[in-house]
């Protein structure tokens, strides 16, 4: 909402950031539904292995979501290719948006027409996304991050976010889900053959963005822009993390 853009105080505008144009590119990586299963099989046979550098607790799961493996997989490809272009980078953060609307202390009525989206900020450690381990480690702080919520007042998840802000930690959040559906739509002119969340390069944190994938195997694409040093490396760490056949981390 910018009220200072129209007369009757409510606007439906972009958000207006400027876009990034210094030296970055665009990219759609997928991970196709073998990729995932492979991701899932690795992150759980070291779930109760690896140490966190955190004491928590969390008993091993039986299957993990394709959103939780995506991420942390892609956060911490997307962490390791920047450190490598940008040393003096090695603390890196990771929020995702979920609908508050049936988990808030607000009761907010069903009758209520709108959304009420808010950031969750994952509590891994800052370093743990460019450790050797980085895949499994920031998978069980988002599996862990998602079953919570609801249990945390939405004002908690609000400071987070801003105390990542203010320590100028390298932010990586993401924008859609692949659970829209997207590749249905229809608006009268037939299904889209690609689908590319525009807004990326106009954000000022490092956004990957979700859609499920084209063909409807039960994969997911994932678009990002970022520089073009550091997108050849995230794209050699991508593809050489699902050329393993050992059940290592990335």
């Amino acid at each position: 909402m910018y009220p200072q853009d129209n007369s009757d105080g409510r606007c439906l505008k972009i958000v207006p950031l400027p876009p990034i144009t210094k030296d970055v590119v665009r990219a759609t990586f997928v991970l196709t539904r073998g990729d995932l299963e492979k991701i899932k099989r690795r992150v759980l046979s070291k779930w109760e292995v690896v140490e966190e550098s955190k004491s928590t607790v969390s008993s091993k799961p039986p299957n993990l979501s394709s959103f939780v493996v995506t991420c942390a997989y892609v956060t911490v490809c997307i962490a390791k290719a920047i450190h490598g272009v940008e040393r003096e980078k090695d603390k890196f953060a990771f929020v995702f948006s979920a609908d508050w609307r049936f988990r808030s202390e607000l009761r907010i009525p069903d009758t209520y027409f709108g959304n009420c989206v808010w950031h969750n900020s994952v509590d891994a450690d800052q370093l743990d996304f460019i450790k050797e381990e980085g895949v499994v480690l920031v998978a069980k702080r988002i599996h862990r991050k998602v079953k919570m919520l609801g249990q945390e007042a939405v004002i908690e998840g609000f400071s987070e976010f801003l105390d990542l802000i203010k320590q100028g930690v390298q932010i990586m959040i993401v924008a859609m889900s692949n659970r829209l559906g997207v590749y249905d739509t229809n608006f009268g002119f037939g299904k889209p053959s690609k689908v590319e969340i525009t807004s990326l390069d106009r954000s000022s944190y490092q956004t990957l963005g979700l859609v499920e994938s084209k063909d409807g195997s039960g994969g997911v694409e994932v678009g990002m822009v970022m520089n073009k040093h550091a997108m050849d490396l995230f794209a050699t760490l991508f593809r050489e993390g699902l050329c393993d056949d050992d059940e290592s981390s990335t």
